[in-house]
């Protein structure tokens, strides 16, 4: 059975966050320091990463190969800014693609949903799934947006293509 961490450290971190372990002078000075390093391209948007074991992309693995997906998000100036979160797997089909999203830890749903509305906050780089891929070749999308309305805008994405090939 294939399981999803947590949208790993995230969870995590939103416990720390509402218990006080993190404060909003805490993440704003993480962002500053981020901007300050050069970390956020742009005028210190929000900056989603998603990689394929360890890579922008594109990944080529073979069947039964592990395939580590991780991602990090640098709120940039709008820490604390509520926005939808997503994490959606584009399988494709020659020209026909197909869209499944996890919409909770160990929930997969057909189509194009968030994950959660939640503030915006600093999150390190975290291995959300590290198993096998049914063959086929694949986008990965990790994301939010600039408003909580329950719809994947897309304001602010990355995206990692992945093929897994099947070889007898």
């Amino acid at each position: 059975m294939k399981t999803l961490k947590n949208l790993a450290g995230i969870s995590f971190l939103a416990i720390i966050f509402f218990m006080g372990g993190i404060d909003n002078s805490y993440i704003k000075t993480n962002s500053v320091y981020a901007a300050e390093s050069g970390q956020i391209p742009g005028l210190f948007d929000p900056n989603p990463d998603i990689k394929a074991n360890g890579s922008d992309g594109p990944v080529t693995v073979d069947f039964n190969d592990p395939v580590s997906i991780t991602v990090s998000l640098n709120p940039g100036t709008a820490v604390g800014r509520n926005a939808d979160w997503f994490l959606i797997a584009e399988l494709h089909f020659g020209p026909i693609s197909k869209f499944f999203s996890i919409v909770s830890p160990n929930n997969i749903q057909f189509g194009i949903h968030p994950y959660w509305q939640f503030p915006l906050i600093l999150v390190p780089t975290t291995e959300v799934f590290n198993d096998s891929l049914p063959p086929g070749d694949y986008t990965l999308h990790f994301g939010v947006d600039d408003n909580a309305n329950g719809n994947v805008d897309g304001t602010w994405t990355d995206s990692v293509d992945v093929l897994v090939r099947f070889l007898p």
